[in-house]
């Protein structure tokens, strides 16, 4: 496995992760523009040719935030999200955060493996499929 900058010729892959990681999937033309966020933090793990995880989120300099993480379901449990957190952490410093569902007890567990601490909640954050509350995760990197 490597992780690698995303590029354009990602976007079909990333966007059949996202179809079965989250309710609510980015499209197609949004995985594509983060490619030119110019904060932007975008890397994929790819295993022999296959992207089988990607992290999107931003750095500003002084602290970090993840938007988007997941893992295709035939790779899952192998440490490739562990490995892509690391990978956008060796890219920022300061604090990074991120926020995930209260229900998803497997990231909140794999955030809180990866050195992050609950930070607070975001009432009805998200509301698809359903309204339901966001943890706020922080995680402050020593450099």
């Amino acid at each position: 496995m490597i992780i690698r900058d995303i590029t354009p010729q990602d976007t079909a892959a990333i966007y059949e992760t996202e179809k079965c990681s989250f309710p609510d999937p980015w499209s197609e033309s949004g995985i594509a523009a983060e490619c030119d966020n110019s904060l932007g933090i975008a890397l994929a793990a790819e295993d022999e040719g296959i992207i089988a995880g990607y992290i999107y989120g931003e750095y500003d300099g002084e602290r970090g935030y993840i938007s988007h993480i997941a893992v295709a379901p035939q790779y899952r449990r192998q440490g490739m999200a562990r490995a892509l957190i690391a990978a956008f952490e060796s890219r920022a410093e300061g604090d990074i955060t991120l926020e995930v569902r209260r229900s998803n007890l497997a990231a909140v567990s794999l955030y809180k493996s990866a050195g992050f601490s609950e930070a607070g909640i975001r009432k009805n954050f998200y509301s698809v499929p359903e309204k339901e509350d966001a943890v706020v995760m922080i995680k402050t990197l020593s450099r």
